[in-house]
């Protein structure tokens, strides 16, 4: 199968599309990106649920298999071309550590920075939504706070978001979603180890390749 091009189905706006193709940079796998325009609904087409019957980006078709969720897309490129690195290890109690530490992210990073985003920043600029009230921007903003001091928390204690001595593509996970947040100039100074793992995994050449597109836009809308 792994003659067989992958093809990601999604867009470089979404974070999760960008945490596979980032992942396939640092395996050097490579890869098609199909463009799912979501504002005209493509997710929703009957040949998109065909590949992905969630109807969410990112999806993959990799020959005539095909898998939606990129958690389960990460693993499966995993197991699909042998990888082993620091990103994603074989061995499998680390695996295990960092596939925990993908799962916490829904219920977690989901939970503090989609509010923010989209009451505050992506719903009222794009969708034609009300702008935010002051008593739900003080919601929004608190939860975000809180998020932020807790990962702070774990970073200065020396330790990366799966508590590995070294990044994983659990971290690239994280900034993928904190980096949505440059589209209203987020100012990370209150929280310093943030700040600074923020730069370090930004110093990645797959990380700032994969992301220059969403930078460019957030230019081009500013």
């Amino acid at each position: 199968m792994t003659d067989h091009p992958i093809r990601i189905h999604g867009l470089n706006l979404s974070p999760p599309c960008r945490i596979v193709m980032i992942f396939c940079k640092l395996h050097n796998i490579p890869y098609e990106l199909v463009v799912v325009d979501l504002t005209k609904g493509e997710h929703k087409s009957p040949e998109f649920l065909a590949i992905n019957p969630y109807g969410q980006v990112p999806a993959i078709t990799h020959g005539s298999f095909s898998l939606g969720e990129c958690g389960a897309i990460i693993y499966y490129l995993a197991e699909a071309f042998h990888t082993d690195s620091q990103w994603f290890p074989s061995n499998p109690q680390l695996r295990a550590i960092i596939n925990s530490s993908l799962h916490w992210h829904h219920t977690n990073t989901m939970k503090a920075l989609t509010p923010y985003l989209f009451e505050k920043i992506v719903g009222p600029r794009f969708f034609g939504r009300p702008q935010i009230t002051v008593e739900k921007e003080a919601e929004v903003t608190a939860n975000l706070d809180a998020f932020l001091r807790r990962i702070d928390t774990i970073f200065e204690s020396g330790v990366y978001i799966a508590r590995t001595s070294s990044p994983t593509i659990a971290d690239i996970l994280l900034f993928s979603y904190l980096s949505q947040l440059e589209m209203e100039n987020f100012d990370f100074g209150p929280y310093k180890s943030v700040r600074k793992w923020y730069g370090e995994i930004d110093s990645i050449p797959a990380v700032r390749e994969v992301h220059e597109p969403l930078r460019q836009f957030i230019q081009n809308v500013s």
